[in-house]
């Protein structure tokens, strides 16, 4: 086989961005690189052969062929959609290289790809056990306080993770799709909602599959038939499935609670009274990124309060103190173009107490607020 190009490695490497490519690809056969979702992804070992000297134009500036994130950059570039039927497309053609008896895949380094662990839960039936969602990595269970840790997800289905819950009933519900877009990294989107009634042995997908990322699932504590998720959208695309989703029948069928206003927003964080579930308190994020900037801030931004289940929402951003210095707009919850990620919970002992922390598009502080009249004031 002949040497690997940096441009096979680019192939590789853009499968891997996309949570395509799996741990079991052990070799690399010499004619496997062709043609897929995305035009051009690549070509034969033999046609390779002819980037090494420089006199094929279509072989990148290392030398190796043009691979799928020449064009994947150029449909992102060109704001054209990247579907999740080319992404499956991918998988595919990444599952169907072969494997031979010459030297296989190892990883190197730097370190663990599964990264950031982005949710857990603690089994309220049995506290020893504990579920953690990886931003790259699946879900993990442990059943000795943490002390080590099994998969209890399936290789096969997307590894990026965005949020997990648990229900009375010891349901467990995952969002795919991590909602945390890093400053110069990749952010990977996922393909719905699952939930799992056997403690992870198997999961079934129960929808919001255009969702992209999910940044909070949360379960009603008296039905756990009633789940609400924060649906993100993709921070590059215009996702159809963004906002506040609500399901009453354990996720056969989903309602859209609470619309975004942009196509550029989407939901991030969702909070329930603990002694009236119906009270729900709800953040939206207005946020993208494209090749020219990384806009994580919005007009569509903002803190929202239902009292009769969703039906309908209160905007809260009344702030009665003065405003932090480090809030450089000095424009608090207020609907600008600097209101960036807002998370919010409610207070397990007051249910009139909520804390609300936020941040400006670049990140930096805009001040952690509390309310102890349930959002009229903070």
């Amino acid at each position: 086989m002949r040497r690997l190009t940096l441009g096979s490695r680019k192939y590789l490497s853009f499968l891997a961005a996309a949570g395509l490519l799996v741990a079991t690809v052990a070799g690399f056969g010499a004619s496997n690189l062709t043609a897929g979702p995305f035009g051009h992804l690549g070509m034969s070992a033999a046609r390779a052969d002819t980037c090494d000297d420089g006199s094929d134009d279509t072989c990148d500036d290392d030398g190796g062929p043009e691979g799928p994130w020449v064009s994947y950059y150029a449909k992102e570039s060109s704001f054209q959609p990247i579907t999740m039927a080319e992404l499956q497309q991918a998988k595919q053609q990444a599952d169907a290289i072969p494997t031979s008896d010459k030297t296989p895949w190892q990883p190197i380094g730097p370190t663990n790809i599964g990264g950031r662990v982005v949710d857990l839960v603690v089994d309220p039936a049995n506290p020893t056990t504990i579920y953690v969602a990886a931003a790259g990595g699946g879900i993990w269970k442990s059943t000795d306080e943490g002390m080590t840790f099994t998969s209890s997800w399936p290789g096969g289905n997307t590894q990026t993770m965005g949020a997990l819950a648990m229900g009375s009933d010891g349901t467990l519900w995952a969002g795919t799709g991590e909602a945390n877009p890093a400053g110069g990294g990749m952010t990977y989107f996922g393909n719905g909602v699952y939930k799992s009634t056997d403690g992870g042995k198997t999961w079934q997908n129960v929808g919001l599959t255009d969702s992209a990322a999910i940044g909070r699932i949360v379960v009603n504590p008296d039905n756990p038939n009633e789940v609400w998720v924060a649906a993100a959208g993709s921070i590059y695309t215009s996702s159809p499935q963004r906002g506040i989703y609500h399901t009453t029948d354990g996720g056969q069928t989903w309602q859209l609670a609470l619309a975004p206003p942009n196509s550029t927003t989407g939901g991030i964080d969702i909070a329930l009274d603990p002694a009236n579930p119906g009270h729900v308190y709800a953040a939206l994020w207005d946020h993208h990124r494209d090749p020219a900037a990384r806009t994580y801030g919005g007009v569509g931004s903002g803190l929202y309060r239902s009292y009769d289940d969703g039906a309908t929402w209160t905007r809260l951003q009344n702030i009665t103190s003065a405003l932090p210095s480090y809030d450089r707009a000095q424009t608090g919850l207020a609907s600008d173009p600097s209101l960036g990620r807002i998370g919010v919970a409610v207070a397990p002992t007051d249910p009139n107490r909520v804390y609300v922390i936020s941040g400006d598009t670049n990140g930096f502080d805009k001040g952690f607020f509390v309310s102890n009249d349930g959002g009229d004031t903070f």
